[in-house]
């Protein structure tokens, strides 16, 4: 993937488009690199993990991924497994920890907003996934997650993402051409119940008029406290609720938290 980059245009694709054929494939890139690394870890490094060593993996690739694989695992529980509550948590600390390093790689400017709320938002949640995890009875089982075969590297999956990458940028230039600030706050929390890869992307990449780096980080935040809702809401429905309580909680509290760093200006 990387060896073609090079190659890509560097000019804007069109008004309506406000994005370059050569970012579009470098954020395939990225994406794809950085998934791998949790492919790698997860398929030749540790090829069975305890649940909270899944989470911080799992959560490299995705978030949201690990989180309804874990609240199906404990479905099939008969009590509640403290250590696979702690796995859904890490994994979203490892959502914050991924943020930062997109940020990083594609916007930098914006880290002198982003990096405070994101970094309280990681160490908050891996404080609460260690705590949870600290509750297991070292008597019982803490059970093993067996590694995913799937290849974030598939031809398929990157084409997927670069068709969803150009979907987002263009709707996110449409939102704020006719809602503005407001619309794009709007439109972040409705795909945090997506997958929002592809939006944080086309709002790190994209040349959009009237939208600064505060309000960009905005966007961010909400994404992702949406994201943790929709987590949470995952473990309600396909884990039998009582078994991922502890997880449920904490989602829900990292969500409001998240979302008021984002709606109170003062934080950052």
């Amino acid at each position: 993937m990387g060896v073609i980059l090079p190659l890509m245009p560097t000019a804007q694709i069109s008004e309506h488009i406000p994005t370059s054929p050569f970012k579009i494939w470098l954020t395939v890139v990225v994406i794809s690199a950085i998934s791998y690394l949790g492919y790698i870890l997860k398929r030749y490094v540790f090829k069975k993990q305890g649940y909270l060593l899944m989470g911080i993996i799992g959560g490299v690739y995705s978030s949201t991924a690990t989180t309804l694989v874990l609240a199906k695992k404990a479905r099939r529980l008969k009590n509640a497994n403290f250590s696979l509550n702690a796995g859904v948590v890490s994994a979203t600390g490892m959502l914050y920890i991924r943020l930062l390093v997109l940020i990083s790689i594609f916007n930098p400017l914006i880290l002198m907003h982003a990096s405070l709320p994101l970094g309280v938002m990681a160490f908050l949640s891996f404080v609460a996934a260690f705590l949870i995890n600290n509750k297991v009875d070292k008597s019982t089982s803490q059970g093993v997650v067996e590694t995913s075969k799937s290849n974030p590297l598939e031809l398929q999956v990157a084409v997927l993402f670069s068709v969803l990458f150009i979907a987002m940028t263009v709707i996110t230039q449409l939102v704020i051409t006719h809602y503005g600030y407001v619309g794009l706050n709007f439109l972040s929390f409705i795909i945090g119940f997506t997958d929002i890869d592809p939006f944080i992307l086309s709002v790190l990449t994209g040349h959009f008029q009237g939208i600064n780096a505060h309000q960009i980080t905005t966007a961010i935040l909400i994404a992702a406290a949406s994201d943790n809702l929709l987590k949470a809401i995952y473990c309600y429905l396909f884990s039998g609720r009582k078994n991922t309580q502890a997880a449920i909680i904490s989602l829900l509290v990292l969500s409001a938290l998240t979302l008021a760093f984002a709606l109170v200006p003062a934080f950052y």
